[in-house]
């Protein structure tokens, strides 16, 4: 089949996978690709077989590539032509299907500084095809009105037990900021939604049944959830009184899912997380200054992308009299947000700067530190709860030693402003150090992994601190 060679320019994004090691002839070309081969599975005419493959440079050079090869039933885009060192570049391909059946596609790419180039593949089984679909490759500028910037998004709520479909059920994307993410099904047990590519967690519950959860990336060829309910055990919690602090009518860590329907509304409000509706009365206002390593080696999907699903959480939840900073750190520290309030006129732009973060470059974690506790104490809330929330895989260079690190930590936790630290890789050394840098810190240390992660987790750490 004959080749074709391409190239173009466009504004990076990232989408995060993990990382493979791919070798090269030359010994100043180090590019690592988060996977070499995309298998789309089985697709119908409703399908975009779309693969995105991100190039990561590890090495001490800038890379530049200079084309593709790859068959005239593709299309291939480059997000950047010019990978610095510690940057990405994303290859976007296309598959346009001009008969049913198995197909397996190579693309090379080319760069410079080396004769050998990435070879991608990308593989699938097509059962129908729409021969008038559009055949040109999506772009990365969600601003220019790219359809591919979306997914027209269908989930299907079902009954584990019996696979019938269940009616009325709630189903929640995370988070939504500015739209009202919750939908109900339909009789069909359905419901159909437009969303932004891009990582979600989607919850679904119904009277009768616990709440399920999947976590999933939204994009490419994905277009339907599946979500079983089991139904709730016969053998329902003791009586509801002795699930409720009387003080302050809250659910004391129980699964909300098994008493919901039988609690007064006034108490299940106080629990479950809604915009705005952390009450006054039992929480105090918050300082919260959210200190985030976006160097390279939080560019995994079990890292930044989860990071910005709990603190869009956490967003939601918090209210006019909180007030949020944000600050970043890679090579440079940058402060992204100078502190402003999280009422429900500025929420809508904290999103999107939260949104914004990328992964890139080396790490210089002590002097972002020392940044934070100087916003912190500038801003800080007299009778609230003042916290510096540092998510981090451990892996940064500190400006001085561990010891004067540490000391500074300290002192702070003497002035009343907490240090949370949320953990990620597994990274031993890092790990112990993260764990350390909460004790002296006065506040928590939370590991999140993949598996085990909560949108919540956020929201609940600040709950337990800012309580009166």
């Amino acid at each position: 089949m004959k080749t074709k060679t391409y190239i173009s320019l466009f504004t990076v994004i990232i989408l995060t996978l993990c990382n493979c090691r791919v070798g090269f002839t030359q010994s100043k070309v180090n590019l690592s690709v988060d996977h070499l081969v995309h298998n789309f599975g089985n697709l119908t005419a409703a399908d975009e077989a779309v693969a995105d493959f991100i190039l990561l440079n590890n090495g001490k050079n800038n890379i530049y590539l200079l084309r593709a090869d790859f068959p005239d039933d593709c299309k291939v885009r480059y997000s950047t032509t010019d990978i610095p060192v510690g940057g990405q570049a994303i290859v976007r391909i296309k598959y346009n299907p001009e008969k049913r059946g198995p197909f397996k596609k190579d693309i090379k790419v080319w760069f410079g500084e080396s004769n050998t180039p990435v070879n991608l593949t990308v593989t699938g089984d097509y059962k129908t095809i729409d021969l008038s679909a559009n055949p040109n490759c999506p772009g990365f500028d969600p601003a220019g009105g790219d359809r591919a910037a979306e997914k027209d998004l269908l989930v299907n709520v079902f009954d584990h037990d019996t696979r019938q479909p269940i009616a009325s059920a709630r189903v929640k994307w995370h988070p939504r900021l500015g739209l009202n993410n919750t939908n109900t099904t339909d009789e069909n047990g359905q419901t159909r939604r437009v969303v932004p590519i891009g990582n979600y967690i989607i919850d679904a519950d119904a009277k009768g049944y616990e709440t399920g959860r999947v976590q999933i990336y939204i994009g490419g060829g994905m277009g339907i959830v599946n979500i079983y309910l089991k139904h709730v055990a016969i053998d329902f919690p003791p009586a509801v009184q002795d699930q409720i602090d009387e003080k302050n009518k809250e659910v004391i860590r129980q699964d909300v899912t098994v008493i919901r329907d039988e609690l007064p509304d006034s108490v299940v409000n106080n629990y479950v997380s809604r915009p705005g509706e952390l009450n006054a009365n039992t929480y105090k206002p918050n300082n919260i200054v959210f200190l985030v390593d976006v160097s390279s080696s939080m560019v995994t999907a079990d890292r930044l992308p989860l990071l910005k699903i709990s603190m869009k959480t956490l967003l939601t939840n918090l209210r006019g009299i909180d007030r949020v900073t944000l600050i970043t750190y890679a090579s440079k520290v940058n402060v992204a947000l100078q502190p402003i309030s999280a009422d429900e006129d500025n929420k809508k732009m904290i999103g999107k700067k939260i949104d914004s973060l990328k992964a890139y470059g080396s790490t210089q974690g002590g002097k972002a530190i020392r940044e934070a506790y100087k916003l912190a104490e500038e801003n800080f809330v007299s009778g609230g709860n003042n916290q510096i929330i540092l998510a981090t895989d451990g892996s940064f260079n500190l400006d001085k030693t561990d010891e004067a690190l540490f000391e500074v930590i300290n002192q702070e936790k003497e002035k009343k402003i907490y240090l949370t630290v949320f953990g990620f890789g597994k990274d031993k050394t890092a790990i112990a150090k993260m764990k350390k840098m909460a004790e002296t810190g006065g506040g928590s240390f939370i590991y999140i992994t993949d598996n085990d992660h909560s949108s919540e987790i956020l929201v609940e750490e600040v709950k337990m601190r800012s309580r009166k």
